[in-house]
């Protein structure tokens, strides 16, 4: 699984405790809390720019690493949608397994503001 998390400015508006952002990281702190030994999982966010803080772990010994990282996720500048997308699908790509279930998950407030407007 890649998760693909926006951090641009608009995931931290609203209440504290209770922002897109907010959410985001509740979401990838319990994903990682649910990886079994051998399960692929890595992180891309962005928000000015494209990053990959976790470019696949694959056993649930990292937990405490991953769920930190989670924990430690910003919000900060734009949207680059498309680009964060675009990434996640490579690093998916990349670390592909015939014989498991490939996934990327996108988690944004879909507010896109900067990148490619047309994927044709």
């Amino acid at each position: 699984m890649v998760l693909s998390i926006d951090t641009s400015d608009s995931m931290g508006w609203g209440v504290a405790g209770d922002t897109g952002l907010d959410r985001a990281r509740t979401l990838c702190t319990g994903l990682v809390g649910q990886l079994e030994a051998g399960d692929q999982f890595a992180l891309v966010t962005w928000g000015p720019d494209v990053q990959v803080p976790i470019e696949v772990s694959m056993t649930a010994a990292d937990d405490g690493k991953l769920a930190a990282v989670c924990a430690g996720l910003k919000a900060g500048g734009v949207s680059p949608f498309s680009d964060g997308l675009a990434k996640a699908y490579e690093v998916a790509k990349k670390h592909a397994n015939p014989n498991r279930i490939n996934r990327v998950v996108l988690v944004s407030d879909g507010g896109a503001n900067v990148g490619a407007g047309d994927l044709d």
